[in-house]
C-alpha cells in the first residue's frame, strides 16, 4: 500500500535543489507539499500525465493530509475520480497505489512545465517567475472563455 506522493526523480532533485533552494513564490523552505500541489496542479491543468522513469517518494501521505493545511489529499483524490470514471473504472478509487500513479504523473507533468519556465535556475527571479506564471494563467482562462463561448 502507498504511504507517500512520488514523482520522477529528476523533478524530485528540481523541488529539492532549486524550488526549495531558490524560495520560489515564497514557499516555506522544506514545505514539499505546497511544491507537489503547484506542481500537480499545472499537471491537471495541462491534462497531460507524464509516468515516471525513475519514481522516487517525495511527501509522506500523512504530511499532505495535515490538520494545519488545506487538504491536499481531497484534491488529489477529486481529480483521480475524475480520471477513472472516464477511463470506466471509477470502483479503483479505493486503490491508494492507482490514485497515487495518477497524482505522481500529473505532478510530472506540472514539474517539467515548471523547469521549461525557468530553465537557468541561476539567473532565477522571483517577480518575473510570477509574473509568467499568472500570464500563462491569464491565457489559459482566455482559451477556456472562447471555448465557452462556443
Amino acid at each position: 500500500m502507498a504511504d507517500r506522493l512520488s514523482a520522477d526523480r529528476e523533478y524530485i532533485e528540481l523541488a529539492r535543489n532549486k524550488i526549495t533552494a531558490k524560495n520560489i513564490l515564497g514557499f516555506k523552505n522544506g514545505d514539499n507539499t505546497d511544491i507537489y500541489m503547484l506542481a500537480f496542479a499545472l499537471g491537471v491543468n495541462a491534462g497531460v500525465r507524464t509516468p515516471s522513469t525513475h519514481k522516487e517518494g517525495f511527501i509522506i501521505e500523512t504530511v499532505a493530509r495535515g490538520f494545519d493545511k488545506y487538504p491536499a489529499m481531497s484534491y488529489i483524490y477529486s481529480v483521480a475520480l475524475q480520471v477513472l470514471i472516464e477511463e470506466n473504472r471509477e470502483n479503483e478509487i479505493t486503490d491508494t497505489e492507482v490514485v497515487f500513479a495518477i497524482a505522481e504523473a500529473y505532478a510530472n507533468t506540472g514539474f517539467k512545465i515548471i523547469s521549461e519556465m525557468i530553465p537557468d535556475f541561476s539567473k532565477y527571479d522571483e517577480e518575473i517567475f510570477v509574473y509568467e506564471l499568472l500570464d500563462k494563467i491569464d491565457t489559459k482562462m482566455d482559451e477556456l472563455e472562447v471555448e465557452k463561448e462556443k
